[in-house]
């Protein structure tokens, strides 16, 4: 059985005139830690956007999982975890409640695993705050849940979109420390525009400039 996890071949997207992503090919393996570089603009978000489902290539191909991410997007999106720059928690939710509405949209979903919500909780270090409401939560605290939201399934690839980005240097470390504990177990793609940052979780880094692959290479 393949370990390849995500392969994209030559996809390109444009907004009109303009060329977000010019002839993507990348292959990601099973268990590895990858970050996606790049200045404002470059087109990270938009790949990965691509990646998770969210938005679909003008050209090319891409299969997660071995399945087309375009014709197969509903069966995709039940194996990863995706944490966009907004959130999907809902505000007059608690941390509790919301975890516990994504689980139940999953817990029909037939071989799809169900976490331990408190062992979970303890990872992203937010058992003070479960029973309070998203909406009053810091910016940090809520990317930790959003992190948390993200995994109530035990997704095999999980993509984050600027993870760190407005974060205190309280749940930097909370969310590094996290995905180092997920090394090996969970296929992980972010992106990043600060590389000492993503260093420290990822061992591999794809640097995009103007839409265009220019590197990919080991940290």
């Amino acid at each position: 059985m393949s370990s390849l996890i995500v392969r994209t071949s030559k996809i390109s997207k444009n907004f009109g005139y303009f060329s977000a992503l010019r002839d993507i090919s990348i292959n990601i393996e099973a268990g590895e830690a990858v970050a996606v570089l790049g200045p404002n603009g470059s087109g990270k978000s938009t790949l990965i956007k691509i990646i998770a489902t969210h938005m679909r290539p003008s050209s090319g191909r891409i299969e997660v999982f071995g399945l087309s991410s375009v014709k197969k997007a509903k069966e995709v999106k039940r194996r990863i975890g995706y944490v966009a720059h907004g959130s999907f928690l809902y505000d007059e939710l608690t941390v509790e409640e919301n975890l516990r509405f994504y689980q139940s949209m999953f817990s029909a979903v037939p071989k799809t695993k169900e976490v331990n919500l408190d062992g979970l909780l303890g990872l992203v270090r937010l058992k003070k705050w479960t029973k309070t409401p998203v909406g009053n939560l810091s910016h940090g605290l809520r990317k930790r849940a959003d992190i948390a939201r993200a995994m109530v399934h035990e997704p095999k690839l999980l993509l984050l979109d600027e993870p760190f980005s407005g974060l205190d240097e309280t749940s930097r470390n909370v969310l590094r420390d996290y995905l180092l504990h997920q090394h090996g177990e969970v296929t992980l793609m972010l992106t990043s525009h600060d590389a000492a940052l993503a260093r420290q979780v990822c061992r591999r880094s794809i640097l995009l400039e103007k839409g265009t692959v220019v590197r990919d290479t080991e940290f």
